[in-house]
């Protein structure tokens, strides 16, 4: 997911590798599933985890 990012959104700032760190698996399958909609790095990952079902 990391390269991923980084190919569609530049270089991650501090900030977003922290969150990726912290992500349990069910938070980078939904960041991954995300991630071709996505209009901007911020918008992908400060996006809730609430929003498990």
């Amino acid at each position: 997911l990391r390269r991923l990012l980084i190919q569609r959104f530049g270089d991650l700032p501090n900030w977003a590798q922290t969150r990726l760190v912290e992500a349990d698996t069910f938070q980078i399958k939904a960041w991954s599933e995300r991630i071709l909609e996505a209009t901007s790095l911020e918008a992908l990952l400060n996006e809730s985890a609430t929003q498990q079902d």
